[in-house]
């Protein structure tokens, strides 16, 4: 009897958490909009715990940069990689690396000037904290956005930038974390651009004339 209780109050496969409130049952519209919810919150969050002065401050930093190094790792390189193509865009020399031999050979020949900034959501990654570590042994600044529980990266960074996320333990998507740092990385690319209202709309509009010449 027990075991036919046990049985019965069991949940099915289909009806287990698989993201956070995202439930494998869930009709995809549902999901949707949980997704939304999710995401909306991290941006918030992180938008809260972010002074002012802290986002002025990374936009300085990134604006008196002769060179900007910008890393991360799986979802979070793909938001590194999204900031460096806005950044050419407006005339700053940034370039993401994330093959991590690369990197650490291009952070190891940085200058006192340069400036990199290391995009990690756990601010434990191995590589990411070895390319850190170099660009502080060669004087260089380090501009961190990370999330907001102590962590390696947050002790060796110059300035940290933080997101808020509810991510699973196991983090098998970083979802709503990759969404709160593509805000932030977005919210500076605007800050850079207000700093720069004589040069920096103009190339953007260009730039985009340029590709449409393409198709």
């Amino acid at each position: 009897l027990a075991l036919s209780e046990a049985l019965a109050s069991a949940p099915t496969p289909q009806s287990v958490p698989v993201h956070n409130q995202i439930r494998g049952d869930d009709p995809l519209r549902l999901v949707g909009e949980k997704l939304i919810k999710d995401n909306v919150a991290a941006m918030h969050a992180s938008l809260d715990v972010n002074t002012e002065e802290k986002l002025l401050e990374a936009v300085t930093l990134l604006r008196h940069a002769r060179r900007i190094i910008i890393t991360g790792i799986g979802a979070s390189g793909l938001v590194a990689r999204n900031f460096s193509w806005k950044l050419m865009k407006i005339g700053i020399n940034a370039v993401s690396e994330q093959d991590m031999h690369a990197l650490l050979a291009t952070v190891q020949a940085m200058s006192p000037d340069d400036l990199l900034l290391a995009i990690s959501y756990s601010g434990e990654r191995r590589e990411i904290n070895m390319a850190a570590g170099e660009a502080l042994r060669v004087g260089s600044q380090i501009l961190a956005i990370t999330g907001f529980n102590p962590n390696a990266l947050q002790q060796q960074a110059t300035l940290c930038l933080y997101t808020i996320a509810e991510e699973q333990a196991t983090r098998s998507a970083a979802i709503s974390s990759t969404s709160a740092q593509m805000m932030l990385t977005d919210l500076l690319f605007m800050g850079l651009v207000q700093q720069d209202l004589e040069h920096a709309p103009e190339r953007i509009r260009h730039s985009e004339a340029l590709v449409k010449k393409l198709v």
